[in-house]
């Protein structure tokens, strides 16, 4: 989902039943300014130039990949982490902040933060770089100090 100050409409969960995944997310009346026309061309002629099936492998195999992590089901993640996402993120849209933290707890115990940027799309990183970089090393400076 693009973001950061461009007005972008929520995906439509009321849509057609037989509608593909992208009819769901409707194209932005401009590109947020991380993403410029560039970056979309790029984008538009790696694929042009090499093929797309490295893209789709990974979707072509969930069921084998999900066999071969059979023994990681429910496990635990057993080092400090920490959980970054944008709120307008597909995987964290319209979910309760408190209880994703609780539930995210439960399977990392050692969670050193839950942060959430508002106004945020998927792409953190892109979309909000020095936020990004500032939480990332935040977090590695508590790892040194204990």
């Amino acid at each position: 989902m693009l973001s950061g100050g461009v007005v972008v409409p929520v995906v439509s969960a009321g849509a057609a039943a037989d509608c593909g995944f992208l009819d769901r997310c409707p194209e932005p009346d401009r590109l947020p300014g991380w993403l410029t026309e560039q970056d979309i061309a790029v984008y538009a002629e790696a694929p042009a130039a090499t093929g797309f099936t490295g893209g789709l492998n990974r979707y072509r195999n969930l069921h084998r990949n999900r066999d071969l992590t059979a023994p990681l089901n429910r496990a635990r993640i057993q080092v400090s982490a920490l959980y970054l996402a944008g709120d307008r993120d597909f995987v964290v849209q319209g979910a309760d902040h408190a209880r994703l933290d609780a539930e995210l707890r439960q399977w990392a115990p050692q969670l050193r933060r839950t942060m959430i940027l508002p106004d945020c799309g998927h792409r953190t990183q892109q979309e909000r770089p020095a936020e990004v970089t500032a939480a990332l090393a935040d977090f590695a400076s508590s790892l040194v100090a204990g």
